[in-house]
């Protein structure tokens, strides 16, 4: 009994056109006693002829050869094989084998990935996706943090593995493509590769503001001294004129730039009673809170009232009937200045005069602008009265700014002597928070605030700016603020006393596709 053997070389060698002899010769394989009768057949081409070409034979090889079936496989694996699509790179992997807060993209065959397809690591995950140690925030997978008493960002550290403060700020001397350079360098752990920063323009001079509130989110590539080398350079100009990165530095008439670290949180909560906050302006930085959290719970407070820019100083006497001229308050247009115009949205100051008691009846000031314009004061006494400071900033985050001072009033003290002017009794407006979460809740009484707070008396602040940016957000009922103060006239029995005036507020700015609650003053939602 004869056995014919086939294999893949055979099929694919009669597709190349070899002759059915020859491969029957080739596999025709003794099985037997006739098999020596069926090989001399075959060689001389006599019976075995007769059996291999015998129409039944024939019918049977040719169907199983070339027969539509084994054809149809056969070009089906070659064109499987030729016309198998490339590799797309890029596209959404099923799982992603590296961090847990990054997505996963397809990378075709290099030698990087060992000539095969492979998944790799990609843009973060969407903020709030749940991760082993908590949520996911711009990438990194964080764990629960709860604030319980009182903390400032820009001092202390509550990241883990982290030795410098969560949220300290850098003076910008100089922005030059993508790199950065620093007032100082960096010290410890403040900037590190791959931290998330707040680039922002926060004072300008008088003839150079077209960038102030100028700002945007950069991630840090690498840090060397007093360098700070961003992933890509920025979107925007923060130097003195239009489309320009000049003039930046902590000199007089420089553009005040700032670099702050914004800190990663999970499942961030402040409970009843903690505050939040970070270091107020100082002239060349400070006044800006920002963080990112995935899900943000505020029972206590975030505030940054009392943080914005300076009042002007006020004009001190001994028998309160002399002053100086005092200054007009700060403002994104530079510091206080002795002026009775206005400085920006600083209030102007009061005029120069001697010999016109004061005492029980001192002017009202006018008021700080944000917003809106401020509110002139009154009842100068002879004295001139400076105007209120003007609006200014952005109600679209396209400008992040700073609440003005007021302008300086006037005291006098029992031997005080000649008049001289004195710092202010504090700084009253309000700052900026930028809020990045994907989950925010406000509490019935939780507070996020970057309010002015109220003076004594004579003066007021304008209010600061609060940018929440989220997915889902509860402001609750008017617990965000960013009010101007009440400047309050005199003190006992003058025909003034007890009459108020009020200072612009600044602006809160939600940006989130759900948004419930009320705020102070309406939120505007670009």
């Amino acid at each position: 009994m004869r056995q014919l053997r086939w294999s893949l070389f055979v099929l694919l060698a009669i597709g190349c056109g070899d002759t059915p002899t020859a491969i029957v010769d080739a596999r025709i394989v003794d099985g037997g006693a006739d098999g020596v009768v069926a090989t001399d057949a075959a060689v001389d081409g006599v019976d075995v002829d007769a059996a291999i070409d015998g129409p039944d034979i024939d019918a049977s090889i040719d169907a199983a050869i070339d027969g539509p079936d084994i054809d149809a496989a056969i070009d089906a694996a070659i064109d499987a094989e030729v016309d198998a699509p490339a590799c797309v790179a890029n596209l959404p992997c099923a799982t992603n084998p590296g961090a847990p807060c990054l997505t996963g993209v397809t990378a075709c065959p290099t030698a990087l990935v060992a000539g095969a397809e492979a998944c790799v690591d990609s843009a973060p995950a969407p903020d709030g996706t749940t991760c082993a140690a908590g949520l996911c925030a711009l990438g990194t997978c964080a764990p629960p943090t709860t604030v319980t008493g009182a903390i400032d960002l820009s001092t202390t550290s509550t990241v883990a593995g982290r030795t410098c403060a969560d949220a300290p700020s850098y003076g910008v001397a100089a922005i030059a493509g993508a790199t950065i350079t620093l007032a100082a360098p960096v010290v410890g752990d403040c900037f590190a590769i791959d931290d998330e920063a707040l680039l922002i323009n926060l004072q300008g001079a008088p003839a150079g503001t077209a960038n102030v509130g100028a700002w945007e989110l950069v991630r840090i590539a690498s840090v060397a001294g007093t360098d700070v080398t961003l992933a890509a350079p920025p979107v925007r100009h923060y130097g003195a004129s239009v489309g320009a990165d000049d003039a930046i530095g902590a000199g007089a008439g420089q553009q005040k730039v700032a670099l702050i670290r914004v800190p990663r949180y999970g499942a961030l909560s402040i409970g009843a009673g903690a505050a939040v906050t970070a270091a107020p302006w100082n002239g060349t930085s400070g006044g800006v809170l920002a963080l990112r959290a995935a899900a943000l719970t505020v029972d206590g407070s975030i505030t940054m009232r009392a943080a914005g820019y300076r009042s002007g100083r006020w004009s001190r006497d001994g028998g309160c009937n002399s002053n100086v001229v005092t200054e007009a308050g700060e403002s994104f247009t530079g510091p206080a200045l002795s002026s009775v115009a206005a400085n920006g949205g600083g209030g102007g100051g009061i005029s120069a005069l001697g010999g016109v008691s004061f005492n029980g009846n001192t002017p009202l000031s006018s008021t700080a602008g944000h917003a809106s314009p401020g509110l002139m004061g009154s009842n100068g006494l002879g004295r001139t009265i400076g105007p209120p400071g003007a609006s200014y900033g952005a109600n679209d985050a396209t400008r992040l700014t700073l609440g003005s001072g007021p302008g300086g009033n006037l005291t006098c003290i029992t031997g005080g002597g000649a008049a001289v002017l004195i710092p202010a009794p504090a700084t009253t407006s309000g700052g900026i928070i930028v809020l990045i979460a994907d989950r925010l809740t406000v509490g019935a009484a939780g507070q996020i605030s970057a309010a002015a707070t109220n003076s004594a008396r004579d003066v007021a602040a304008s209010g600061g700016t609060v940018l929440v940016r989220g997915t889902t957000i509860d402001l609750g009922l008017n617990r965000v603020s960013a009010a101007g103060a009440i400047a309050t006239s005199g003190v006992g029995s003058g025909p003034m006393a007890g009459m108020t005036l009020a200072a612009s507020p600044g602006y809160v700015i939600v940006q989130a596709p759900t948004a419930t609650g009320t705020t102070v003053p309406p939120a505007s939602r670009p």
